[in-house]
């Protein structure tokens, strides 16, 4: 391989399989040259692996259009979403990598969208979404011309009944743990935040002395980091008093110091220490909160503002089940 000067531009080629490959044109930086290289040897350890012999380098093949998205995304979406994509591409997408993004058809992603059915429809709509905003970018950025998804469909789900924790469940599954465990119940009680939040609240973002937290989320499509206070109660703030040291994240493992992994399997064994077998995700302490609130008639505004929701319809939707007053309204009639 060589980079090299000629006249007023810099030039490049890469031997490979006894040929060379050359960069389409002179370029005004050594720079720019650098990175032109840098991608010829990308797209030639792509090729290899499709045959031994000297390949034609493709533009348009999945495999590299998917690796320039995955930048896109590292930039736009929230980590938890990006490392979806990431994992989902890497173990579900390889197939492709080698096509040409063009000759991909419908009936190709359909097929892949059933036999992922198998597992289950979320595992398959989960696919349907991430291959939806993949190919829109490669149209938006002009690699294809239109989307093979157009005639797909998600599968429909059947849709589960809200188990919403009563008042007793949470003070008997705030009981039976300490700690940090006892740290996670009362983050998702008394902040109501979302879990991705919660995993990555760091001690810098709690002000022990204002009595206020600030939760830390990216939802909005342009990638806008949104940060919204939250007052920390009586119940909370003793909690937090207590845990050292107060550096780095809030919850985070003793080993390396890091936000928990998998904060699902410490939730499930926290709910069933203390027998509450009703709580099986996060989500349901959001549901609780915004309930006992409505019920304790807290306008929506300021529900909405607590959940971080954008738009009131969304708060709505929190609100949907039986609440106490509705529950009293029901017994008059």
């Amino acid at each position: 391989m060589a980079i090299w000067k000629y006249k007023d531009h810099w030039y490049v080629k890469v031997m490979h399989l006894g040929q060379y490959y050359r960069g389409e044109r002179g370029y005004d930086k050594k720079e720019e040259a650098m990175e032109a290289q840098a991608q010829i040897k990308y797209k030639l350890k792509l090729t290899r692996r499709l045959s031994r012999t000297p390949a034609i380098i493709q533009d348009n093949l999945f495999g590299l259009l998917w690796n320039q998205y995955l930048k896109h995304c590292e930039a736009y979406n929230s980590k938890a979403w990006f490392d979806a994509k990431r994992y989902i591409g890497s173990r579900y997408f390889p197939k492709w990598f080698h096509e040409d993004i063009t000759q991909i058809m419908p009936a190709d992603i359909e097929t892949h969208l059933v036999e992922r059915k198998n597992l289950s429809a979320r595992s398959a709509n989960l696919d349907f979404e991430i291959l939806r905003n993949f190919f829109r970018w490669c149209v938006d950025m002009g690699f294809i011309d239109r989307s093979p998804m157009g005639p797909l469909r998600k599968f429909p789900l059947s849709k589960k009944q809200k188990v919403i924790p009563t008042k007793a469940d949470i003070e008997t599954l705030v009981a039976a743990n300490e700690g940090t465990n006892r740290l996670l119940i009362l983050l998702l009680v008394y902040t109501m935040g979302r879990i991705s939040e919660i995993r990555g609240l760091q001690w810098k973002d709690v002000d022990l002395e204002k009595r206020v937290l600030y939760l830390r989320t990216r939802k909005t499509r342009d990638g806008n980091e949104m940060i919204r206070e939250i007052p920390i109660n009586g119940f909370l703030l003793e909690t937090l008093t207590l845990m050292d040291p107060k550096e780095g994240y809030v919850l985070k493992s003793s080993v390396d110091g890091q936000p928990y992994r998998d904060l699902r399997k410490k939730l499930k064994r926290c709910a069933s220490r203390a027998g509450v077998y009703s709580i099986s995700g996060f989500h349901q302490f959001r549901h609780y909160g915004a309930s006992q609130l409505a019920n304790s008639g807290v306008d929506l505004k300021t529900i909405q503002e607590l959940l971080g929701h954008t738009t009131l319809d969304t708060t709505n939707i929190y609100l949907q089940s039986l609440t106490e007053s509705k529950r009293k309204a029901i017994e008059m009639l």
